[in-house]
């Protein structure tokens, strides 16, 4: 298991009871590891600032 699957698996179900998708998980950067997160509501509307807030 990879390292973005580890993670995934780990945030997955908080992301969707805050009624999201977990769309992508990409850890990226040799020395100064970056974690990235991608999601969308599960409804179909579209990704703001307010959404990334509730998940962060």
């Amino acid at each position: 298991m990879t390292l973005e699957q580890r993670i995934a698996e780990i945030i997955r179900p908080a992301i969707e009871d805050l009624g999201f998708e977990l769309v992508r998980v990409l850890v990226s950067g040799q020395r100064n590891k970056k974690l990235q997160v991608m999601a969308e509501p599960k409804d179909g509307s579209a990704m703001n600032v307010d959404h990334c807030a509730v998940i962060s």
